[in-house]
């Protein structure tokens, strides 16, 4: 998990990072981007926004890992 502070600009650093170590989950937070706008070749995105300030939690889950599709929970601040 790590604290993004921002992910678009690091898209590009995220990808390569992924594939590089191969991770089937990653878990990021501090996004500051607009819901369903972010997107990684390979993963399935979740995301949700925070009630105030810019912000949210998001969590990949590589698409060749069998898992059920869910919903995250709303954040409060």
């Amino acid at each position: 998990m790590c604290n993004a502070n921002s992910i678009k600009p690091k898209k590009s650093e995220l990808s390569i990072f992924f594939f590089a170590y191969n991770l089937d989950i990653a878990a990021n937070c501090e996004l500051q981007f607009a819901p369903n706008r972010f997107s990684l070749p390979g993963y399935i995105v979740y995301h949700t926004d925070r009630d105030q300030f810019d912000g949210g939690v998001m969590l990949l889950v590589q698409n060749t890992l069998r898992h059920d599709q869910f919903l995250l929970p709303h954040v409060v601040n």
